[in-house]
């Protein structure tokens, strides 16, 4: 059989009709996924702003001195006890002591990506931070997402001081802003 002018003209129609409804819907989502960007990000710009309160460059400056100054120990406890070879071995175990800072805001990102676009996670979570340093990602991580707990993990005595510092800092904030998401912080 064939078909009509009319019949084909409608098919036609059908189909422009269905194509702009495609590019309709496919704005719309374009559009809620820029808006929750411009969300995300003021977001993150009023948090970092509670996070520069309670971390300081100071504390990053202290965290990066006792890093070294504990690997140093750790390596003259090595190679006192242990001769010259134990030198060569202690060196190694300090390698793999590395210290290094990530910003607040690659963080939150990360997390927020997690939680946004990837399904993140199942109700409040934990979030575990191991070799925590001074604490700052455990303290990022606290104010990007309202955890059941955030719990950083350090083997050196001398960072862990300093982060037990800084827990005291963000719950001391946390008592003075109501918008701050309440975390237990350890």
């Amino acid at each position: 059989k064939k078909m009509s002018d009319v019949d084909a003209a409608n098919t036609m129609d059908d189909k422009i009709e269905a194509h702009l409804l495609k590019v309709t819907e496919r704005k719309e989502k374009l559009l809620a996924m820029q808006h929750e960007m411009k969300l995300s990000h003021l977001f993150i710009t009023q948090q970092n702003i509670i996070y520069e309160k309670i971390v300081s460059k100071n504390i990053i400056t202290q965290g990066f001195q006792a890093s070294h100054s504990a690997r140093n120990k750790i390596n003259e406890l090595h190679t006192t006890s242990s001769g010259v070879n134990g030198a060569s071995n202690a060196n190694t175990r300090n390698n793999s002591l590395q210290y290094g800072e990530i910003h607040f805001d690659t963080i939150a990102v990360a997390l927020l990506k997690l939680k946004n676009m990837y399904g993140g996670w199942k109700g409040q979570g934990i979030f575990y931070d191991l070799g925590s340093g001074v604490g700052n990602v455990v303290i990022a991580a606290a104010l990007v997402h309202r955890w059941q707990a955030v719990i950083g993990i350090e083997i050196l005595q001398e960072l862990h001081e300093i982060s037990v510092r800084l827990i005291e800092k963000y719950k001391l904030e946390q008592q003075l802003s109501d918008s701050l998401m309440t975390t237990n912080v350890t």
